[in-house]
């Protein structure tokens, strides 16, 4: 970067920081709306009317999602929670233990998701629901409940990672659609900050990749006597060849 004539480079950043644009920004860029976060314009979408309707299918939408992501057999309906809870209670043993509070988790999740149903069914119907109602409480004490024995699921790999993304639905309950939009912008712009930053520094050359560099290719040397360079010896080859392809069968299948 070349510093302007006059103007020290330090002082050029100092300017082009002071200039940027605050958080949440939007403009029209190329056609297109965008949203500034943490230094990246994020393209951006209007959000969907703040009524109770729509926000029921942003948290059916986050529930499958987070589902989709999460080791199987943790999907227990809304109308088995009760059997689920009983059987985490009873178990003793801890692997086992964990398997029943991911499957406790599932079913919270999806009687909360059910609560929130019916709430909209019911305000289809001309009957107001208030945030104080039972009803919502008791759909939020479900997802709250669900958050705490997140930490037991697993991702499909057997891994653990899925904290963030089964705490989504419980987010979009509580907030206003449009902060929930805004917060998966600013998850946009920090997964973009990331990977320049891994990219800056794959670039960014090291001792070892300057020695690599330094060193001259090995070249196989010809002369008329010895002929062309040879290919791998045959033996390495035979090898490969000889290698079985096809796995093993399992126990009890043909």
């Amino acid at each position: 970067m070349r510093a302007r004539r006059g103007v020290p480079l330090a002082a050029q950043r100092y300017l082009r920081m002071i200039q940027m644009p605050e958080n949440g920004t939007r403009r029209e860029l190329y056609g297109v709306t965008r949203i500034f976060y943490e230094g990246y314009w994020v393209r951006c979408y209007a959000p969907p009317a703040e009524n109770l309707e729509e926000k029921k299918k942003l948290i059916m939408r986050l529930t499958r999602r987070a589902f989709h992501h999460t080791e199987e057999g943790i999907n227990t309906p809304g109308s088995c929670l009760e059997q689920a809870r009983a059987a985490y209670e009873a178990e003793s043993d801890p692997a086992r233990k964990r398997v029943n509070a991911a499957m406790l988790a599932g079913a919270l999740f999806n009687r909360a998701t059910d609560i929130f149903t019916s709430i909209v069914d019911l305000e289809r119907h001309g009957i107001a629901i208030g945030p104080d109602n039972e009803l919502m409480k008791q759909c939020g004490d479900c997802f709250q409940e669900a958050l705490e024995l997140g930490k037991e699921v697993r991702h499909y790999s057997g891994e653990e990672g899925v904290d963030e993304l089964w705490g989504e639905p419980m987010k979009a309950f509580l907030m206003p659609i449009t902060d929930f939009y805004d917060t998966r912008y600013i998850k946009i712009a920090w997964a973009m900050r990331s990977v320049s930053t891994a990219s800056r520094r794959r670039s960014t050359p090291t001792a070892s990749s300057a020695r690599r560099c330094a060193t001259p290719p090995r070249t196989t040397r010809r002369t008329f006597a010895s002929g062309p360079a040879t290919s791998p010896p045959a033996s390495r080859w035979a090898s490969y060849a000889r290698a079985d392809p096809t796995p093993p069968t399992s126990p009890g299948r043909s």
